[in-house]
């Protein structure tokens, strides 16, 4: 359950803590979000009809996108908002390998690899950054 085309029912704002985005996680709030939906039991689904645009990201926009995903992470972690893993976890989780896989199969080799060490890597990056300034960046 990700922004940006995400909708759901008022009626789960108690079950899932009583607010929706949790106002001190900058850029990954709709993940933490989600922790709490599946913690919660609740089912989530998608309609394949609906159409979302995004509009493109430069390369320069995408991986200050990753790097400012990590720093959100970082600070979720800090806050206990999320659930602890070990830095070997999460560099092993087999989800980046299979988006790397699903990347591959759309886009190519190159968007992959971009993905797998580009992209991971400024957003490792942010979250090593985030645990030194020890502040929210915005």
């Amino acid at each position: 359950a990700y922004t940006p085309m995400l909708a759901f029912r008022k009626s789960i704002k108690d079950k899932v803590g009583g607010y929706y985005f949790h106002g001190q996680i900058p850029w990954v709030e709709d993940s933490e979000f989600n922790y709490r939906i599946q913690q919660a039991g609740l089912k989530v689904d998608y309609d394949p009809k609906a159409v979302a645009y995004h509009a493109p990201l430069s390369l320069k926009q995408d991986i200050r996108r990753g790097f400012r995903y990590g720093r959100g992470k970082r600070i979720a972690k800090e806050l206990n908002l999320l659930p602890q893993i070990s830095y070997f976890q999460l560099a092993t989780q087999a989800k980046k390998f299979i988006k790397t896989f699903e990347v591959f199969k759309e886009k190519g080799l190159l968007p992959a690899l971009y993905y797998l060490f580009i992209w991971r890597l400024s957003n490792r990056i942010g979250y090593i950054a985030q645990g030194f300034t020890g502040r929210l960046a915005r």
